[in-house]
């Protein structure tokens, strides 16, 4: 890694890139031991026995381990150590978390510096989550482990991605970047040119809250761990959700923007009523119903502006641009700018119609507790800013 590094982006790269294996490197001899009877277990297949009866692993003192790791990974392995106390095991997830999530930003920046580039990155932000979701519709139900791990990778790589989207965003620059753009159906019907398009694009606003869903879900995948009933369709639903959230951060299409919308929103009636507590029934049917009626105005509002803007496409920024060149008038504006505000607002808890929210919140599962009040609430208020303002 230090030699590959060097040869590819400089000295930095490669030294951040060995750590990172060192890191790794330190955390199996932790959680496996030093004795090499133990590695050509490990070796031959045999560890799987070893680890069903928790056998021998891990037994050795953590100060025998450390001597034999490089200094400048024993001191972050203390500080690891210290957070995750005696659970050898949450220690070991979270030194692969990290190795993970630092290995695949440095792969990303040497991409880009070759080929690639923030365009795919956050293409990939998007396209991650439902290539997960695909992933674990074709995994045995009863895996639930490999089901945890296939998640924890996700959500690493997620993370990764959103720091790296945040990070690559110029402020300087123009205002869009990272642009994507992909006709769907155009000149059909009632359609003209680029009539739905898969239009993805990163500004500010969107950039700052890819960051935020990226941290929040690689946290819940986490925090959902130890479910045990159906782990399998929880995490499919939970990354379905987070895709539709994605997308609607990036989307510069109306017509993608609301499909995203209530993709993200819709999984939420399951994860509640299925995996909640206290009054889950009701608290799933009350936000979905809720929801579903602050959709409804987001519908009549999109279909609105379409039909007066009369201009054959879903573009936000041409619709944006009739808007301000007068095509769509004041009192048109005026008129359904509610319909946009109150039915963005319902999902962020905007006043009078934030009684689902305590319901929601006292039912929801942990994970989904935290991408509700971290991720959802702010989803709404962006939709009031996009669409509305």
């Amino acid at each position: 890694p230090l030699a590959l590094g060097w040869m590819l982006h400089g000295w930095g790269i490669g030294i951040l890139w060995l750590g990172t294996h060192l890191l790794v490197g330190a955390a199996f001899l932790l959680r496996f031991g030093a004795n090499p009877d133990r590695w050509n277990a490990l070796v031959v297949g045999e560890v799987y026995t070893q680890f069903a009866g928790v056998s021998q692993l891990g037994r050795l003192p953590i100060e025998r381990v450390l001597a034999e790791v490089p200094a400048p990974a024993v001191r972050l392995m203390q500080g690891l150590y210290a957070v995750t106390g005696e659970d050898r095991g949450r220690f070991f997830l979270a030194i692969v978390a990290l190795a993970v999530v630092a290995d695949l930003v440095i792969l990303i920046a040497l991409w880009r510096a070759s080929a690639g580039g923030p365009v795919a990155a956050a293409y990939w932000a998007l396209a991650v989550p439902l290539l997960a979701a695909f992933a674990l519709v074709l995994t045995p139900g009863r895996e639930k482990m490999l089901v945890r791990y296939i998640s924890a990778v996700t959500g690493a790589i997620v993370c990764g991605l959103s720091i790296y989207i945040f990070a690559a965003y110029q402020v300087g620059g123009d205002q869009v970047q990272m642009t994507l753009r992909w006709a769907w159906v155009e000149n059909t019907a009632f359609l003209g040119e680029n009539g739905i398009t898969l239009y993805l694009a990163v500004d500010g606003i969107s950039a700052t809250m890819a960051l935020l869903t990226g941290v929040v879900a690689f946290a819940g995948a986490l925090a959902a761990w130890k479910l045990d009933f159906r782990n399998k369709d929880f995490y499919i639903l939970y990354w379905t959700l987070l895709a539709g959230v994605f997308g609607t951060f990036f989307s510069y299409d109306l017509f993608f923007f609301f499909f995203f919308y209530e993709l993200a929103v819709m999984p939420l009636y399951l994860l509640i009523g299925v995996w909640g507590s206290t009054r889950k029934e009701y608290g799933a049917a009350k936000l979905t119903l809720m929801l579903v009626g602050g959709s409804v105005l987001i519908w009549i509002g999109i279909f609105a502006v379409f039909h007066e803007a009369n201009l054959g496409t879903f573009d936000m920024e041409k619709l944006w641009a009739a808007g301000s060149d007068g095509t769509l008038s004041p009192t048109f504006q005026k008129t359904f700018f509610p319909f946009m505000v109150i039915g963005c607002g319902v999902l962020a808890a905007l006043w009078p119609f934030h009684t689902w929210s305590p319901d929601g919140h006292m039912s929801a599962p942990t994970a989904v507790s935290m991408v509700h009040a971290g991720v959802l609430m702010k989803l709404g208020a962006f939709g009031i800013i996009r669409l509305g303002i």
